[in-house]
């Protein structure tokens, strides 16, 4: 009898799905693709951007309130193709693969600065690492409207290595973690080996930043004060001493003593839901330590090759405000493995 859990078992299903990757997401949506190809031709934000089909998505239409694009990752999801309910909005449930936000190409002031608050992207927080203000112009690129969900990465990689797992009850009084829930402890190193065979990447720090930013100037991933920042974000707030932690944010309350389920709260205007808060999030770009050289493809700033560390950006559940703000950079280690650090990827436009 055949092992099914065995080498051959994962070769011929990686065979079953290369067969079945362009009839389901390139013919029988072909209708689906031509009228998303029309409405991001006719709409301005995309400026003349003639999309392609992309083999391995599926068109879901554009958020309403956003006015974005958006595509389902056909390999990572389980079930009918989702719907947009009478609000518009498609539901996170344990199945769902990952949806991608087609983020327009554009210019943006990546960084940040503590001198003027008059002048854009100001945050009295600013560090020497996220000066200067500068300017950079992206593509046209496919990010993740949410983290990985553990759910998204156990399906096509088998394992879930996270610590906080789906079936856990952190606590009596509190749900038990399921599959909406962020994959954490994936490690740089990891994700870079991985993500490839879906056909997926890290972003760079430039495209995770004009997402996050949304092309505003805001402080955080939707707001700019701190007051707001409970609608935004899972962060180690009052909450937090229940479980006997101190330095929490004051001031600040959520439901969650640690990740939440991925869309908890309010998304930025671009449609991203948890870029402040949450889990931290690797970028592709080693940890270079001021915005002083030009950038390469991609907005790359820092190239991984010849840096030991990795940035990761937004903050956790595990981190204050300070952590949480959109030009925070925190530099880690490759192989790190944390609790409080997961991934959202992004695609390359073919």
């Amino acid at each position: 009898a055949t092992d099914e859990s065995g080498p051959l078992r994962s070769v011929e299903k990686r065979l079953d799905l290369s067969r079945a990757i362009g009839p389901e997401t390139l013919e029988e949506p072909a209708e689906a693709w031509a009228a998303c190809r029309r409405r991001i031709a006719g709409n301005p934000r995309y400026k003349g951007l003639d999309l392609a089909p992309q083999l391995g998505l599926i068109p879901l239409g554009p958020d309403p309130d956003s006015g974005l694009e958006e595509f389902l990752h056909w390999l990572t999801h389980k079930g009918p193709i989702p719907r947009r309910d009478e609000r518009g909005k498609i539901a996170v449930t344990e199945e769902l693969g990952i949806v991608f936000v087609l983020v327009p190409p554009g210019r943006f002031l990546m960084g940040a600065q503590a001198e003027d608050a008059e002048a854009p992207n100001h945050d009295p927080g600013a560090e020497e690492d996220e000066v200067p203000v500068h300017e950079v112009a992206l593509g046209a690129y496919l990010l993740s409207k949410y983290e990985m969900t553990q759910g998204q990465w156990r399906r096509p990689i088998g394992s879930n290595p996270s610590r906080y797992p789906a079936g856990l009850r952190v606590l009596p009084s509190l749900p038990e973690i399921d599959e909406r829930h962020p994959v954490e402890k994936i490690s740089w190193l990891e994700a870079q080996t991985l993500l490839p065979r879906l056909d997926l990447q890290l972003p760079t720090e430039a495209e995770w930043e004009r997402a996050a930013r949304a092309d505003g100037h805001l402080r955080f991933a939707g707001c700019n004060e701190t007051s707001e920042l409970a609608r935004f974000a899972n962060l180690r707030g009052e909450e937090m001493e229940v479980v006997g932690l101190t330095g929490v944010e004051p001031g600040h309350r959520d439901a969650f003593v640690v990740h939440a389920p991925v869309g908890s709260f309010l998304p930025n205007a671009f449609g991203f839901h948890d870029m402040s808060g949450n889990v931290r999030e690797w970028c592709l770009d080693g940890s270079g330590d001021r915005y002083t050289d030009k950038p390469g493809p991609r907005g790359l700033r820092d190239d991984p090759a010849r840096s030991s560390g990795r940035i990761d950006r937004g903050g956790s559940f595990f981190h204050p405000s300070f952590i949480a703000r959109i030009a925070s950079r925190v530099d880690s280690a490759a192989d790190l493995r944390s609790n409080d650090l997961g991934l959202r990827p992004s695609r390359m436009i073919r």
